[in-house]
């Protein structure tokens, strides 16, 4: 099933102006969720998309995606929504986007499209992407 969740939260860096969201929200570009808290997002369908606010900003935040639904032809979609600066994920160790699963995965992963973001790992990250095991595109 293909969902759309859109997603505020105005940690250090937001723009101004940013509108904080809620997790108990439904997750709608007029009632977002905050963080992606009690969404499993290696269960989402073909042609999913999770949008964060432009002018957005995250700390500490990391995404492993493991998720066998997703394909080239119908990608899972990262991206932003609304006008002004891109969001903005900041982590200070580990990776901020993991693609393809954890330490002996051997199902083929694929399928993301990641655009309109900023990464920063704040001089001590790990990596800002890190593609591993059976990821195919």
């Amino acid at each position: 099933m293909t969902a759309t969740y859109y997603f505020s939260d105005c940690q250090a860096g937001a723009a101004a102006g940013c509108q904080q969201g809620n997790n108990a929200n439904p997750g709608t570009q007029s009632a977002p969720k905050q963080t992606l808290a009690g969404i499993n997002v290696d269960t989402l369908g073909v042609g999913s998309r999770l949008l964060f606010a432009r002018g957005g900003a995250w700390s500490n935040f990391t995404l492993s995606l493991e998720n066998p639904h997703a394909t080239p032809a119908n990608p899972l979609v990262i991206d932003a929504y609304g006008s002004g600066a891109s969001p903005l994920f900041r982590t200070a160790s580990a990776n901020t986007f993991q693609l393809g699963g954890r330490w002996g995965n051997t199902s083929n992963d694929g399928g993301y499209t990641i655009r309109n973001v900023r990464l920063d790992g704040m001089g001590t990250a790990d990596r800002g992407l890190w593609l591993v095991q059976n990821v195919r595109g």
